[in-house]
C-alpha cells in the first residue's frame, strides 16, 4: 500500500467514526446515513476515476489534495451536528453536509487546478483544452471558438478572471507576425512574462493582430535555473473580430 492510499485509508476511518457517532445521534438514523453515505460515494468515485485516469503530469497530487479536502470539510460539518443537542438541528447540520459536499463536488474540478476555473467560461464554446499539472510546475492552454462577431470582449474575460482571483494588469495589441525577428534579438533584455507570451502565447496566431490580456494570477512562474520570474502569468488573447478567445496560464518551473 501506497503512502497516498495510507492517507486516504485514514481520512475515511476518521470520517467513518464520525459518521457513526452522527448516526447513533439522530433519531432519523437511516436518514442521515443514507444521505451521507451517498454523497461521499459520488464523490469519492469522481475523484478516486480522476486519480487513476487523470494523473498525467503530476496532476494526481492536485486530485488527492482536492479529495482529502472534501473528505475534511465533510467530517468536520458532521463533528458540528455531533455536539448540536437538538434533534431538528442536528437533522438540519446533516442536510447541510450534503448540500455543501454537493456543490463541492461540481467546483472542485475547476478550482482546484490551477486555472480550472476558466473551463466553466462559454463551456459550450470550448474546442481545446490542454492541462499538464505537475507538483512543481505546470500550463494550461484553453480554446474558444465562434462563428458568431464579437462574441468574447475584453470586459467580459477581465470580470470573469477578476471574481477568480486574477489581477488584471493591461492590455494591448500586437501584431504575431513580427515576433519571430524581436525574440531573434539575443542583447534584448526582456521580463520572464514576455519570454512566455513571445514562446508560449504568440506563435499559435501564425501572422494575426490579436488583443493580449495581462494577468497577475496568484501563481509565480520561475524560468528553468531560477534565472527569471514573474508574477505576470496569465494571458488572454483575442483575434480581431473576437471569433476565437486563448487563455494560456504557466507556473512553476
Amino acid at each position: 500500500m501506497t503512502e497516498d492510499n495510507l492517507y486516504l485509508l485514514f481520512c475515511y476511518l476518521i470520517y467513518g467514526v464520525t459518521l457513526l457517532f452522527l448516526t447513533i445521534k439522530s433519531k432519523n438514523r437511516i436518514k442521515v446515513l443514507s444521505i451521507n453515505l451517498t454523497i461521499l460515494i459520488i464523490y469519492s468515485s469522481y475523484f478516486l476515476y480522476n486519480l487513476k485516469n487523470n494523473s498525467q503530469g503530476g496532476s494526481g497530487l492536485l486530485w488527492l489534495v482536492g479529495l482529502i479536502s472534501i473528505i475534511g470539510i465533510h467530517w468536520l460539518t458532521n463533528l458540528i451536528g455531533i455536539f448540536i443537542d437538538r434533534t431538528q438541528k442536528s437533522k438540519s447540520i446533516s442536510n447541510l453536509s450534503a448540500l455543501i459536499s454537493i456543490l463541492l463536488v461540481t467546483t472542485s474540478c475547476n478550482k482546484s487546478t490551477p486555472a480550472g476555473f476558466w473551463k466553466d467560461y462559454h463551456k459550450e464554446k470550448i474546442t481545446n483544452n490542454i492541462s499538464d499539472q505537475g507538483p512543481s510546475g505546470g500550463h494550461r492552454n484553453i480554446i474558444w471558438k465562434s462563428k458568431a462577431l464579437q462574441t468574447f470582449n475584453s470586459k467580459d474575460i477581465i470580470e470573469f478572471a477578476t471574481k477568480n482571483g486574477w489581477t488584471f494588469i493591461d492590455s494591448n495589441y500586437i501584431s504575431t507576425d513580427t515576433i519571430k525577428s524581436v525574440t531573434q534579438d539575443e542583447n534584448m533584455s526582456i521580463e520572464y512574462w514576455e519570454d512566455i507570451l513571445r514562446t508560449d502565447v504568440l506563435p499559435k496566431w501564425k501572422a494575426h493582430r490579436v488583443l493580449v490580456l495581462k494577468f497577475k494570477t496568484g501563481w509565480i512562474a520561475v524560468e528553468p535555473g531560477n534565472l527569471k520570474e514573474t508574477e505576470i502569468n496569465g494571458f488572454a488573447t483575442l483575434n480581431a473580430d473576437k471569433t476565437v478567445l486563448n487563455i494560456y496560464h504557466k507556473w512553476g518551473e
